[in-house]
C-alpha cells in the first residue's frame, strides 16, 4: 500500500517504541495485519516498513488486546480491525483503487432496483394470497390451501375485468 506523501508515516523503529515491543514483534504484528487486511504495508528502500497513522492505530489496539486478554497477535489484529474506531480508519482498496466506502455506495446503488423488485413481488404475492379460494376448493383452515396457480388465474381474471 502506498501512503500519500501528506500523511504522517512511522518507521518500524518508531512503531516499536510506541508499542513497547522489539523490532521482531513489530514484524509479527505487521505480518498479521498484512495477512488479514490483504495488503502490504508500505516499504521504504532504506528504512523498511512505513506505517500510516491508521495502521499504527490498529496495531496499538491489537497490542492492548494482547496485553489485556493474553490473546495471539493474529487474533488481536483481527479483533482490532473489527472495532468501529479502527475499522473505519482502515481504507481497504479494490484493484481499481476504490475505497471501501466507494464500493459500499456502489453496491447500495446497484441493490436498490433489486430491493424495489422484491417489494413489488411481495405486494403481488400478498394480493394473490388474499384471493378467495377456487370454486370447489376448501377454505383455508379446512385442511387444504387453494393452489397457487388457481389463485393466480383468479387474480389475472380479476385484472382483466377491470
Amino acid at each position: 500500500m502506498s501512503v500519500p506523501e501528506s500523511e504522517q508515516v512511522y518507521s518500524a523503529r518508531e512503531v516499536a517504541q510506541q508499542l513497547g515491543l522489539a523490532a521482531a514483534m513489530v514484524r509479527r504484528y505487521a505480518s498479521a495485519y498484512e495477512q488479514i487486511v490483504g495488503e502490504k504495508i508500505g516499504l521504504h528502500p532504506r528504512d523498511g516498513r512505513l506505517f500510516s497513522q491508521q495502521q499504527l492505530d490498529v496495531l496499538l489496539a491489537a497490542r492492548a488486546l494482547v496485553q489485556r486478554d493474553s490473546t495471539s497477535v493474529e487474533a488481536a489484529v483481527a479483533q482490532a480491525l473489527q472495532r468501529p474506531e479502527t475499522a473505519l480508519a482502515v481504507k481497504v482498496q479494490s484493484s481499481d483503487g476504490l475505497t471501501l466506502d466507494a464500493l459500499t455506495a456502489a453496491l447500495s446503488r446497484s441493490q436498490q432496483p433489486l430491493l424495489d423488485e422484491v417489494r413489488e413481488l411481495r405486494r403481488e404475492l400478498a394480493e394473490i394470497r388474499a384471493l378467495p379460494p377456487a370454486p370447489g376448493r376448501k377454505e383455508q383452515g379446512d385442511g387444504e390451501r387453494p393452489g397457487v396457480l388457481v389463485r393466480a388465474a383468479l387474480w389475472l381474471e380479476s385484472l382483466l375485468r377491470r
